[in-house]
């Protein structure tokens, strides 16, 4: 993934998205292949469930949200991409990868059955409702949710998530004295909360705390 992220800041158009993004994917695709070609001193041989991912953003030259699933295909030794083009009449496009995938797809699927209105939430419910009830340690999902939103102006905006009655961002949580302009939403209700406050605080001993 950091690859990946170097890959696109080093090239202008895909960096200032002049690039379409069916074109920064297929770049990506050639990247991954390539790197894994060079790897001569693997302890084991690269497994397809080694390295799965999804790519998903605003095509500019199209006018619609994309998502595909990245994935190795071990005889011919490359990677390729499944794109998701349809999934149901209140959600349109969404795709799953890992060792839950198929169960989270099969719960959403059944909880979008018979509703008519729009469910573009209904995944992170479902997501958050299967991570509230893992508590093994052989689990291999758990914690809150990581939230990204992505928007027609190809931009991309961190979202905070309420989880057990802490904020929570990128899977830990908030501290007292963080700040943060990211809204907040509870995966459960779908309610969105305002930013924390922004600027400066004073600590319980009358000193200024700072800003984080």
């Amino acid at each position: 993934m950091i690859q990946m992220a170097y890959a696109i800041s080093a090239h202008e158009p895909a960096r200032e998205r002049s690039l379409d993004i069916a074109r920064v994917k297929a770049h990506l695709i050639r990247v991954f292949s390539d790197l894994v070609a060079r790897i001569t001193d693997a302890a084991q041989p690269f497994h397809p469930h080694d390295a799965e991912f999804i790519f998903a953003g605003y095509s500019w030259m199209k006018k619609e949200f994309r998502i595909w699933n990245i994935h190795y295909v071990a005889n011919e030794k490359k990677f390729a991409a499944r794109e998701a083009l349809s999934f149901h009449p209140r959600l349109p496009k969404a795709a799953f990868i890992g060792d839950w995938s198929k169960r989270i797809r099969g719960q959403l699927t059944r909880r979008l059955q018979g509703r008519d209105e729009a469910a573009y939430l209904e995944p992170l419910s479902v997501i958050a409702e299967q991570l509230r009830t893992t508590t093994g340690v052989a689990e291999t999902i758990g914690g809150p949710p990581q939230l990204i939103r992505i928007t027609q102006h190809m931009n991309t905006r961190p979202l905070c998530v309420r989880w057990k009655d802490e904020d929570t961002l990128f899977g830990r949580p908030l501290f007292d004295y963080e700040n943060a302009d990211y809204w907040t939403v509870d995966p459960f209700t779908g309610q969105f909360s305002r930013p924390r406050k922004f600027g400066h605080r004073v600590s319980a001993a009358g000193e200024g705390a700072g800003e984080a």
